[in-house]
């Protein structure tokens, strides 16, 4: 039962890690969006030494690089659950079975 339980873990730690490498393949080449988690039209204000301020907009790059850099965190996490499945999973097939284990 050890060995059916450690390859179902293989395959889904396998599963895992090709759909992360897929999606960010996606995300990467434009196919995909990444989430939107980070979106602000708001402006820097700057006040200079005369008092007077002035306002920086924030150009649109720095929400994309925001939101790729969490996309790609989200599926560096994804990779590390499917390789920890893959490796629980190697374990299992790997332990030496109980000796009444070989005869059923």
């Amino acid at each position: 039962m050890d060995k059916k339980i450690g390859y179902l873990l293989l395959a889904c730690g396998v599963c895992v890690l090709l759909a992360s490498a897929a999606m960010m393949w996606r995300v990467a080449y434009g196919t995909m969006q990444p989430p939107q988690a980070f979106d602000s039209d708001s402006m820097i204000t700057v006040t200079l030494a005369t008092g007077m301020a002035v306002n920086v907009p924030l150009p649109p790059h720095i929400n994309r690089f925001a939101n790729l850099s969490l996309a790609f965190m989200l599926m560096f996490f994804l990779a590390v659950v499917g390789g920890k499945l893959g490796a629980l999973g190697v374990n299992l097939i790997n332990k030496p079975g109980k000796p009444g284990d070989a005869a059923r």
